[in-house]
């Protein structure tokens, strides 16, 4: 968020949400000022910890985070943001400050710093919970995470599919990363893609396939497989959404991405 509010970006963007997470989990995190020539550096370290993939790195509350903020923020050493002249000057509405004026995404980060300060800690110690135990795994009510069925079969009246690392392609359309919820979610969005099936990413052997995410295994509901790209593309631009297409073999990896353009 306060990446956000200084950039006017994301500090990830991909293809699809899986991606993305994928992104959070093992990409460095950027640096506001190169994502926005003009912000202050100070604000880089601030980043860099807040987003640190070591939890024990990390700001230990959001009274933290938010001092580190705010030294950036007043920190007189870095390069500041330009200032933006208004259209029309603004009525005055108090007493004129000797600080110097900031950038207004500065200014929104200032409103981010404060939002922390009054409701952050609620907010901060859900999040950092959910990082430490992963975003879409649950646990089970002995606090142990729940693992994916041996056999990897769901009990669903569509059976599993374990389609063939021979290079064709294959359109994902969802996948189900939360072991509690495993059927549940594969039959949600078999309901909503007719004619798809559903296979179970570590057991297929493709590289080309992210088999885990946050130590859970990955089950994903998809249509083909065509040996033709043009066709998976085809395929894909017809369900539209999330959806992207894959290639199946034992060559690439998963960040090795099918481009339909």
């Amino acid at each position: 968020m306060l990446f956000e509010a200084l950039t006017g970006a994301k500090p990830f963007r991909a293809e699809n949400t899986l991606a993305v997470m994928y992104m959070h989990l093992t990409n460095e995190p950027p640096k506001p000022s190169v994502a926005r020539p003009g912000v202050p550096s100070a604000f880089d370290r601030v980043i860099a910890q807040g987003m640190a993939k070591d939890p024990a790195r990390r700001f230990a509350s959001a009274g933290e985070l938010a001092a580190a903020a705010r030294h950036a923020l007043t920190d007189r050493g870095t390069k500041q943001l330009p200032v933006v002249p208004a259209a029309t000057p603004p009525a005055p509405v108090a007493a004129p400050t000797p600080r110097r004026r900031r950038g207004p995404l500065v200014a929104v980060a200032a409103v981010v710093v404060a939002a922390l300060l009054g409701t952050g800690a609620y907010i901060w110690s859900q999040s950092s919970s959910a990082r430490q135990t992963g975003p879409t795994t649950p646990t089970s009510s002995a606090g142990t995470s729940s693992a994916a069925p041996p056999s990897a079969e769901l009990g669903l009246a569509k059976p599993l599919t374990k389609p063939a690392c021979d290079g064709s392609y294959i359109v994902i359309v969802g996948s189900a990363v939360n072991p509690a919820a495993y059927a549940t979610e594969v039959q949600k969005f078999l309901d909503l893609n007719p004619g798809a099936n559903y296979l179970h990413a570590p057991s297929t052997g493709c590289t080309s396939l992210r088999a885990r995410l946050n130590n859970a295994d990955i089950y994903s509901v998809f249509y083909g497989p065509y040996q033709d790209k043009n066709a998976a593309c085809g395929q894909q631009s017809s369900v539209g959404g999330d959806s992207f297409v894959r290639r199946l073999d034992k060559s690439s990896t998963p960040d090795k991405t099918v481009g339909c353009h």
